[in-house]
């Protein structure tokens, strides 16, 4: 006949608890490295944003720097004549 009484220490013994603490350790240093990889990703995506900002600018001052040292022998620094050569750069891309 089955005794249930003794069911539970007949059966093996389980290393559950080890198993939850290693399962939750596993489980916090993907997250932590998931953490890492956004926190690192931010910060590579703002250094590559700023330096096509400070391209575009330098691209900028320096079309408007050959546009005024021209003087008056060209047709001259306009703000029609910047805002085409934005629209121009803008296209090309």
């Amino acid at each position: 006949s089955l005794n249930l009484n003794m069911l539970a220490s007949s059966l093996p013994t389980s290393n559950l608890a080890n198993a939850e603490k290693e399962l939750a350790n596993n489980f916090k240093a993907a997250a932590l490295s998931l953490t890492t990889l956004y926190r690192s990703s931010r910060r590579t995506s703002k250094r590559a944003y700023n330096a096509g900002y400070a391209a575009a600018c330098q691209d900028l001052l320096l079309m408007i720097q050959q546009g005024v040292s021209t003087g008056e022998s060209g047709p001259g620094m306009s703000i029609g004549r910047i805002m085409d050569y934005i629209e121009a750069r803008l296209e090309a891309i």
